[in-house]
């Protein structure tokens, strides 16, 4: 074999003591292109080391999906695309927790803030926050199956309405805690005397009215029917025993398909809720700009946090004719910059010649560079991504879906499903997105009416 090397001669040094007793000798020095070869190989294993993965699950658009197309476009140099199969591994099946987590992120945040200002004194500030925060909270309720930490925020507005002699305002939030929580009662370790003394009249009040009852019909036996946020059981059932006022039904069929409807109970009556497991329903986008930004953030933070520490492709439709592009980084909790253009009549063209673009936000060593960073996220509607939704709501490849929803179908968009523009321009139809609540009044007639409310449909029997 053929080696290359050069031979030269070690120069004794000039400085005393230093190398005298070392004899000249010949040394054998690589030949220049084989150090080059060695140079780049190191610079390989180190951008190895370095490489960023982007994970792609999905555009928010409502008709026009390419996943296949999306994924080649965001094959960037020296990134690992990660598509929402891989992605779906990593949740191992909590994708439901993460839609809790997404959609109660911002209320949460009110309620830290709300109850350090209450420490501290500042009661008119923090009133305003808990008020923010249970309207934030009431509104997660329609993809949320947890609704303990809607629970601890009337609690604490019902405390501070006491604190601030707002007595009205206190029993308003303690009615709310017991239509939510019939059997829940207020310890003396946690709750002063007042507090407890009227959130136990306030207990009594309520019971006191006839109680009424949900029946839940699904063609699903082993779905799981939640009421303001608390497990009820599996399969069609009547819950009874439910206080009169408003109630949160959520139906999750073992495909992943939900529904979910917001009624009002009656006393004494019983109401009939069909729940169609037909769609991947994660929740009502918001009505304003503000909160649809607000949701497309929560939701992709929470994703990122649980799948990456590379970046996440976020893309959909931005407007009327209009669609955007951006990157999330988890590890740095960062948004890059937007890049925006017209739709031109086709929102997924125009999104897949965005995406090779994103690539100038990018650091050399692959991730989000400082300077593309920016405080604006894409106002998105959450539910419209049905890649993203079924990859955090389907069950995996080998499990048994719902009778009701054969394989071949999961995913399909719904033919009954509204376009988001119509529920965010929707106003004075539906309160604050996901408030859809349904205000039934007994017929003199004593005949049964029917009237349908969030995605499934209600009847009142008298």
């Amino acid at each position: 074999m053929t080696q290359f090397g050069v031979y030269i001669q070690v120069f004794r040094s000039n400085n005393p003591g230093i190398g005298d007793n070392v004899p000249d000798r010949e040394v054998k020095v690589l030949h220049p292109f084989l150090v080059s070869i060695g140079l780049f190989c190191a610079h390989s294993v180190a951008h190895a080391q370095r490489m960023t993965e982007i994970v792609v699950v999905g555009t928010h658009i409502e008709e026009g999906h390419d996943s296949a197309a999306l994924l080649k476009a965001a094959r960037m140099s020296g990134l690992t695309v990660v598509g929402a199969d891989q992605v779906k591994d990593r949740l191992g099946g909590r994708g439901s927790r993460l839609i809790d987590e997404a959609l109660q992120a911002r209320g949460v945040s009110l309620l830290s803030e709300g109850m350090v200002l209450f420490e501290h004194a500042d009661l008119e500030a923090a009133k305003d926050r808990l008020a923010a925060s249970v309207t934030a909270l009431e509104q997660a309720m329609a993809g949320s199956s947890d609704g303990r930490t809607l629970v601890d925020a009337l609690l604490a507005q019902g405390n501070l309405g006491l604190a601030m002699g707002e007595p009205s305002v206190a029993r308003r939030a303690f009615k709310r805690v017991v239509l939510m929580d019939p059997v829940r009662e207020l310890d003396a370790v946690h709750y002063p005397p007042k507090v407890v003394a009227m959130f136990d009249d306030v207990r009594r009040e309520v019971r006191a009215v006839p109680m009424g009852s949900i029946q839940v019909k699904t063609d699903d036996p082993l779905a799981t029917v939640h009421i303001d946020g608390r497990f009820q059981g599996v399969g069609s059932q009547r819950i009874s025993d439910l206080p009169a006022g408003n109630h949160h039904v959520l139906v999750m069929g073992v495909s992943g398909h939900r529904s979910y409807a917001a009624v009002e109970v009656q006393p004494g009556k019983k109401i009939q809720f069909s729940a169609p497991l037909t769609e991947f329903f994660v929740g009502f986008p918001g009505e304003s700009e503000a909160e649809r930004e607000a949701q497309t953030s929560q939701l992709y933070r929470a994703l990122g946090g649980q799948v990456t520490e590379g970046l996440v492709l976020i893309a959909g439709e931005t407007g009327v004719d209009e669609v955007g592009v951006q990157f999330y980084e988890p590890r740095t909790d960062a948004f890059s910059r937007i890049l925006r253009r017209e739709a031109d009549g086709d929102a997924m063209g125009s999104v897949l010649t965005l995406v090779p673009k994103l690539e100038q936000y990018l650091a050399e060593e692959g991730g989000l560079s400082p300077r593309a960073v920016w405080p604006d996220v894409l106002a998105l509607n959450i539910g419209a991504n049905q890649e993203l939704t079924e990859m955090l709501l389907g069950p995996k490849k080998e499990n048994v879906v719902s009778v009701n929803s054969p394989p071949a179908e999961l995913g399909q968009p719904s033919s009954n499903s509204v376009p988001w523009p119509v529920w965010a321009g929707a106003g004075g139809m539906i309160l604050a997105a996901t408030a859809v609540a349904l205000f039934l009044r007994p017929s003199t007639s004593g005949e049964e009416t029917s009237q349908s409310t969030g995605t499934g449909t209600v009847v009142v029997e008298f």
